[in-house]
């Protein structure tokens, strides 16, 4: 990879986190953007460099539409990927990237999609530990998104 798209993917990545600690949290409080924006594991898939994958498959207009309302980035999901429940074992997690590449994906791999993308550009996400349902923080609480 070239250094200039090194520098550009850093960057993008950087000024997501710089949004998300003034926009989403508020006072832009360092457990949320901690546990929520920073931290690569979301449930139990294999981590993968999914960041870098996203900010290029993304357009700027879809990143800035996403940042803008995060629930539109479930309905691209719903959109983009096919869930074939009866062809999915459903303890496999397939990766972010893997969604995107494939085009498929079980319900816990687009939910994990869901808040890799919240996560790539900012916005603090995370697969709710008793529901399973994903939830983005619209800065001052968990919504969660349709299922």
């Amino acid at each position: 990879m070239g250094n200039r798209r090194m520098k550009r993917r850093t960057g993008d990545f950087y000024r997501a986190i710089r949004r998300a600690g003034a926009t989403r949290t508020g006072t832009g409080r360092a457990e949320e953007i901690l546990r929520y924006v920073w931290n690569p594991r979301i449930r139990t898939e294999t981590i993968t460099p999914y960041r870098s994958f996203l900010l290029d498959a993304l357009t700027k207009e879809q990143k800035d539409a996403f940042v803008r309302d995060p629930e539109t980035i479930r309905r691209w999901i719903s959109e983009t990927v096919s869930c074939e429940e009866s062809r999915t074992y459903h303890p496999v997690v397939t990766s972010p990237a893997g969604v995107i590449r494939t085009g498929q994906g079980s319900v816990l791999s687009e939910k994990t999609l869901f808040v890799a993308v919240c996560r790539t550009l900012g916005i603090p996400a995370r697969i709710d530990p008793v529901t399973l349902r994903a939830q983005y923080y619209d800065g001052n609480r968990f919504v969660a998104v349709g299922d």
